[in-house]
């Protein structure tokens, strides 16, 4: 018994075997030699467009490491300056305060003056404290031993001059009189 083989060899002949020579000018080896130029032609390009979106990346990168310094530095510049302005609100509020209370002060020592030399000794017990606070505010103790020495021969000579040195020192800074309290916080 012979048994059959599941597998077929049948080889063609000649197939295998192709000669150049016998392969005529067809058109589709053109068209091929083109499409392959095309190709290479096209690669190029891509390459190129590849290389200038590269070069484009790198800029922009650039100008957003660039962008972002320098809103780093305007932050810092704006958180800088909100600082310095508040500090500057801060001084001239504490300023303000300190002109307010000096006034105040001098309007006080006027009339214990004044009072002195009407023969009233009411404030003679404080008339020294005042003098001392106003010392402190105004930072300079000859000028404020000055000014009541001054206001004691003003009020002596002439009771409108001591009226108008009061609304002088108390009227450019809006004081109050009869606000001890508050000068004492100050």
């Amino acid at each position: 018994m012979h048994t059959r083989s599941t597998k077929s060899s049948k080889k063609r002949k000649g197939a295998d075997i192709v000669n150049v020579d016998d392969v005529p000018d067809l058109p589709a080896v053109d068209l091929l030699q083109k499409a392959i130029l095309k190709i290479s032609g096209d690669k190029k390009a891509y390459e190129k467009q590849i290389e200038d979106l590269e070069d484009q990346k790198k800029i922009v990168v650039a100008k957003a490491g660039h962008y972002e310094k320098e809103a780093q530095k305007f932050k810092k510049l704006a958180k800088d300056n909100d600082a310095a302005h508040k500090l500057k609100i801060k001084e001239i509020i504490e300023g303000t305060k300190k002109f307010a209370a000096a006034a105040i002060l001098k309007a006080k020592i006027q009339m214990a003056e004044k009072s002195k030399q009407e023969g009233l000794d009411l404030w003679d017990k404080v008339l020294a404290d005042w003098v001392k606070v106003l010392a402190k505010l105004t930072g300079d103790m000859a000028e404020t031993f000055d000014a009541a020495a001054k206001t004691v021969s003003v009020v002596g000579t002439s009771k409108v001059a001591g009226d108008e040195d009061i609304v002088a020192s108390g009227g450019e800074g809006g004081a109050v009189m009869g606000d001890e309290d508050r000068v004492d916080k100050v």
